[in-house]
């Protein structure tokens, strides 16, 4: 705020401190609030991958796991089968 109202100095209009307080209290009240998560089932498992692509356990199941979620977050699968298929491509 008041970098805001050094930078406006004597120009400053009412109505555009107002807004600007507004504004830095909203993300104040946002920064302030406790985030929640919602718990989203996994497609597979690191047990899916080692029995469907039979591989042993290790890192690549981690690095596997990890591709397969971020493939989910960008919409390209939505399914077991589709993360199989994902995992099988990329090992």
């Amino acid at each position: 705020l008041a970098d805001y109202l050094a930078a406006k100095g004597p120009h400053l209009m009412p109505d555009q401190w107002a807004g600007h307080a507004r504004i830095m209290t909203h993300i104040l009240q946002l920064g302030t609030q406790q985030i929640t998560t919602s718990a989203v089932e996994k497609l597979v498992t690191g047990r899916d991958l080692m029995e469907n692509l039979n591989i042993e356990s290790g890192p690549k199941i981690g690095y596997l796991l990890n591709i397969i979620e971020e493939a989910r977050a960008a919409g390209e699968i939505s399914n077991k089968e589709q993360a199989l298929a994902l995992a099988l491509k990329v090992r």
